[in-house]
């Protein structure tokens, strides 16, 4: 299985996406039309919403110069 990086953009519209479909669209499905793993997705929505956006960038790389 090949390990997938997406770029924070991503990160923010995947999740903006689900919350616009939630209530018309399984996880299953949003996350198809993403092409992204449920599972994937799973752990953004829950970054995103118990701990704010920034967390969403956690697997980034981090800029030298910076803590």
């Amino acid at each position: 299985m090949t390990k997938h990086s997406y770029d924070k953009e991503f990160k923010e519209q995947a999740v903006q996406y689900y919350l616009d479909n939630k209530d018309y669209m399984a996880m299953n499905e949003i996350s198809k039309n993403l092409g992204i793993g449920a599972s994937t997705l799973h752990k953004w929505i829950k970054l995103f919403t118990e701990t704010g956006e920034s967390r969403l960038y956690e697997d980034a790389p981090q800029l030298s110069g910076r803590d």
